[in-house]
């Protein structure tokens, strides 16, 4: 047995034996060895390494020798089990290459029968008088900063807040017994193969104020080779196990490092190309940055030009995500079928919680919850992945935390859109088939007093090819049908109250294959696809250049498939010159698809640029419960606007 083994065997034998034996000893001699003892626990609870239990046995012989207790306590060594040689925490890895796959889980076990050990003992040696105080709950939090490359230097933070966090939610107790702060060693645990490496101390202390966020602590670590690791972190109180968390690592290969000319590339530098000017509010910009073993590895970056500050972190997702989110959208109002508003809202939350914990990285989450950011400000969203619904995505605490798209003015970037700043196009067209059940006087309205001048009115799939290939150029072009995205396959009906449609059966009874493009319903149920808005070379380019286009018809901002891999309305449109484009991610109401255009074009109109008329939309067609105000993806610039007002005779002014 170690001098480990003998000193842990030793206390858990005076750990039984003291109550029985404080009864037979006079009190005078009870109170020194009271006090000698308890002098004696603190040093047992700060035993570490060899050095520190061979000097704590010794200190105990002491003891025993002075008041009779050595009988008792070698007696304990003849029957004491041999307790698991655990590697060293301080040590780091190399000390545990050769230990057995469970070493973790016995560190574990014995870090708490000797916390158990000190509480017990101290109990019985000086038990607290009176109530104690009332413990402090907490939530401990542990994270990498920034991007983490092979043969690199990196830093983990630790620290315990006061209020959870979206880093922070796991909720601990602290037990403490008078005073306003708790004591706490917080011990990292590293990856056995030496992956992961640290020169320093792998404990720390960490004092936890009551009401308040502790001091944080910096582990300076380093990454020895690339890949996905785990870093353990525990807090001790006392010797026992407060709280462990897991931090994953992914540890990038050195030749994957970006070089300061790319870093230099960001969206800023493209939107000031674009506008002229420093985009407003964020901008967060997602790059791939490689594939493994069923992963996607993605790079995140969010920068407020404004506060001059900058955010990265990695993030990865499985390869089959498009395919769970596309099904996620399509059945949303399945998913929220439940009769109490409230549970539909609650439901809501959940889902946009696990989609923002799964895909952003936690510093990216604290950020878009900070209350820095007033309501209403830009979000700007660059990345080609237009199948992530971000305006779901939910940010915040749980219970608490905000909707991206109810709290930011969203807007999304895409790699084919020739974007625009100025929407002064001057004709509108709209696309509605006749008997389709919808009511689109609202939308008809509110673009003729957008633009002044009566409209054209298309029905038919012949109408608009026709349409997009003669001048006048148009300005907007808004469809009002019902439309579906790919894969359904029952019989053919218009949901009721709604702009979505699903595909037919064929004549014998069995259902049609599936539409890979997703199509929108006009005039005789004709499908109009993608390939009806392709360029004709012969005939010269469509009249779509800098043309705002909205789809409102269900589903038809997600994506689809094609033979040449993933195509959508999203892209045809822009393949054809459109400056901006709105589209719906899911189901939307008729009602609510009808309100929503309707302050669209009344906010673009008084001034409004596009990001925020959106936004204003979503507030007005906000229902608890419901997600149709966060269906709607505007892909434009965040400072897209209208600088004409309409004239009485159709023209427009400066």
């Amino acid at each position: 047995m170690s001098a480990r083994d003998d000193v842990v065997a030793a206390a858990e034998t005076l750990r039984v034996q003291l109550p029985l034996q404080k009864k037979l000893w006079p009190e005078e001699t009870w109170r020194q060895l009271q006090a000698e003892l308890l002098d004696w626990l603190g040093a047992f609870e700060r035993c570490r390494h060899e050095e520190d239990w061979l000097a704590a046995w010794s200190w105990l012989m002491e003891i025993a020798t002075r008041h009779d207790l050595l009988e008792l306590v070698e007696s304990a060594l003849l029957f004491a089990p041999e307790i698991p040689d655990v590697a060293d925490p301080s040590t780091g890895p190399d000390r545990t290459k050769s230990l057995d796959p469970t070493w973790l889980e016995d560190l574990r076990s014995a870090s708490r029968s000797v916390g158990e050990l000190v509480v017990r003992l101290r109990h019985i040696l000086a038990p607290m008088p009176g109530a104690r105080a009332a413990p402090i709950e907490a939530y401990p939090e542990a994270r990498v900063e920034g991007e983490v490359f092979e043969q690199r230097a990196f830093r983990l933070e630790v620290l315990v807040r006061a209020e959870p966090t979206t880093g922070a939610n796991y909720k601990a107790t602290f037990p403490r017994t008078g005073s306003d702060s708790v004591d706490l060693d917080v011990v990292l645990a590293l990856p056995r193969d030496g992956s992961i490496t640290c020169h320093s101390p792998l404990e720390h202390p960490l004092r936890v104020p009551g009401g308040h966020d502790s001091n944080r602590l910096s582990f300076e670590l380093f990454a020895v080779r690339p890949g996905r690791h785990r870093i353990g972190v525990r807090f001790l109180q006392g010797g026992m196990t407060r709280a462990e968390l897991t931090v994953p690592v992914l540890v990038l290969a050195a030749h994957e490092q970006l070089s300061q000319g790319l870093e230099s590339t960001s969206v800023s530098a493209r939107l000031q190309v674009g506008s002229g000017r420093t985009p407003p509010g964020l901008v967060l910009v997602i790059e791939p940055r490689g594939r493994s073993n069923g992963r996607i590895f993605l790079r995140m970056t969010l920068t407020d030009a404004a506060a001059r500050r900058r955010v990265d972190a990695l993030t990865e997702i499985a390869e089959d995500a498009q395919l769970q989110l596309v099904s996620l959208c399509q059945r949303i109002r399945e998913e929220l079928a439940l009769r109490q508003r409230e549970a539909r809202e609650n439901r809501l939350r959940g889902i946009g919680a696990e989609l923002a914990a799964r895909l952003l990285p936690q510093t990216i989450r604290e950020e878009l919850a900070s209350e820095q950011h007033p309501e209403g400000r830009s979000l700007h969203i660059e990345s080609r992945d237009e199948w992530l619904p971000w305006e779901l995505f939910h940010a915040g605490p749980p219970g608490q935390g905000r909707f991206l798209g109810d709290w930011f003015a969203v807007t999304r970037w895409h790699g084919d859109a020739q974007f625009r700043s100025n929407l002064d196009g001057e004709r509108a067209v709209l696309v509605t088939p006749r008997h389709s059940g919808l009511r689109v006087d609202s939308e008809r309205l509110a673009l003729e007093r957008l633009t002044g001048a009566p409209m054209e009115e298309l029905r038919t799939v012949h109408e608009v090819q026709e349409r997009l290939h003669r001048n006048p150029t148009i300005g907007f072009l808004h469809f009002a049908c019902h439309g579906t995205s790919a894969l359904a396959s029952r019989a053919f009906h218009t949901n009721s109250g709604t702009r979505d449609v699903v595909l037919p059966f064929s004549g014998a009874g069995a259902p049609l294959p599936p539409h890979p493009r997703g199509v929108l319903l006009l005039e005789d149920q004709e499908h109009l696809q993608t390939s009806d808005v392709l360029r004709d070379h012969q005939r010269g380019p469509l009249s779509l250049e800098g043309a705002l286009v909205f789809l409102n018809a269900c589903q038809s901002g997600l994506p689809g498939v094609s033979p040449w891999g993933h195509e959508s309305w999203v892209d045809t449109f822009f393949h054809a010159g459109a400056a901006a484009l709105l589209a719906p991610s899911w189901t939307i109401s008729d009602e609510c698809a009808g309100k929503f255009a309707q302050v669209l074009y009344e906010r673009l109109a008084a001034g409004e640029t596009l990001a925020k008329a959106a936004w204003w939309a979503r507030k007005q067609i906000l229902e608890p419960g419901s997600a149709d105000r966060l269906g709607y993806a505007v892909y434009a610039f965040p400072d897209a606007h209208r600088s004409r007002a309409p004239t009485p005779n159709g023209g427009a002014h400066p």
